[in-house]
């Protein structure tokens, strides 16, 4: 059966309708490119890999750094990264220590950061990050991890 021209035109309204509409109902949360540039500023990247997932009426898009601070060991790097990124502005929300430090900065809104020691198994399905770390770093339990995601407000 032979659809009408004014059938085809009402189904083609509904399905663009349908797509608009919950086109809109995700909202997706992205570090601003400049905070990972003053990221990537605070050492010698070894690896660095983006991601996103939906988690309720979000998709999150966080971006996963394994740098080369110049510390003696996963403390001392977290250390050197926390004072490097508080040197351009940022501020520990919460302190975990010795795993994590959760960090914010008023001239970034709702971006955040999570500094923490390096741990290998982070990056087993990684075989392109494994690979950079064993070529780059001849001291891999020096490293830090910072993770960029845009956030809730701490408000």
């Amino acid at each position: 059966m032979a659809m009408s021209s004014r059938a085809r035109l009402v189904r083609s309204a509904i399905l663009l309708t349908a797509s608009l509409l919950m086109s809109g109902c995700v909202t997706t949360w992205q570090v601003d490119p400049a905070v990972l540039n003053e990221v990537r500023s605070v050492g010698k990247v070894i690896g660095e890999v983006t991601y996103d997932g939906i988690w309720e009426d979000t998709n999150d898009i966080v971006t996963t750094f394994v740098i080369d601070v110049g510390g003696k060991s996963g403390p001392d790097s977290v250390d050197r990264a926390i004072d490097l990124l508080g040197g351009r502005g940022w501020k520990a929300l919460r302190t975990d220590l010795p795993a994590s430090v959760t960090m914010g900065s008023p001239k970034w809104g709702n971006n955040q950061l999570v500094v923490r020691p390096f741990d290998p198994r982070e990056v087993k399905n990684k075989p392109e990050i494994e690979n950079e770390i064993s070529r780059k770093s001849p001291d891999p339990e020096a490293l830090v991890v910072v993770l960029a995601w845009e956030g809730a407000s701490e408000d």
